[in-house]
């Protein structure tokens, strides 16, 4: 395996990469893909496949929303001139909006243009603030959110409410796990961006030197 190399047991990077089959497909047929069988892998396993099958974590989520939210202003673009170069108003944050986005946003936002992409943004926006919620009021926000959803007449949204109540034990279930693949994902595009520099590697051993090299963020600078 790339992730780890001989007699060092198994890194995080490995055990992340390990976990994203692993909610796919059952845990023998992952040992067999990767020729390993020793006790060391089923434990690693057998604990995170449990977290990652039980807990439907914050970054997931929030690429589930997000897509609904492109998706209804794609649509609605197309007859509503006003939304065209508006990509990236409707996925960030308002904390994260510069002043000029901010006021752009703020022209879309009266209740008279009916705007369904607006709708959908404000829908995406009050989900995050599950997230703030103690354990014990989850559900309950989590229950008035889902109320709205399905009501909003924004067909995208809707879908988007559907799977969310198909996993809906597994986001509360966050907030006893608190498990993050954010970490995971940024790990992922890490390696990514390192062999895609490079147009491959001749041996396995060069690219875990440079992964570690890179994920290290070690400094060369000479003593002055």
């Amino acid at each position: 395996m790339p992730w780890t190399r001989p007699g060092s047991g198994f890194t995080l990077l490995f055990e992340a990469y390990i976990v994203i089959p692993a909610q796919a497909m059952p845990v023998k047929r992952i040992a067999e893909l990767i020729g390993e069988h020793d006790t060391g892998l089923w434990r690693v396993l057998k604990y995170y496949v449990g977290v990652a099958r039980l807990t439907f974590d914050k970054f997931h989520v929030l690429e589930l929303l997000n897509t609904a939210v492109g998706s209804v202003r794609r649509q609605e673009q197309r007859e509503r001139p006003e939304l065209k170069h508006t990509r990236y108003l409707c996925l960030k944050n308002p904390e994260r909006l510069s002043a000029q986005q901010r006021s752009s946003l703020e022209t879309l936002c009266p209740r008279s243009l009916n705007l369904k992409t607006v709708k959908a943004y404000r829908i995406r926006l009050a989900f995050q603030e599950l997230w703030e919620q103690p354990p014990a009021l989850a559900e309950p926000f989590l229950k008035k959110w889902y109320f709205w959803a399905p009501h909003s007449r924004v067909k995208p949204i809707k879908q988007c409410a559907k799977t969310i109540k198909k996993h809906w034990q597994g986001i509360l279930n966050w907030f006893q796990s608190l498990v993050n693949n954010g970490i995971r994902e940024g790990i992922n595009s890490m390696i990514e961006a390192v062999k895609a520099k490079a147009w491959g590697y001749r041996t396995v051993e060069y690219f875990i030197t440079m992964i570690y090299l890179i994920s290290g963020k070690l400094n060369f600078s000479l003593p002055t």
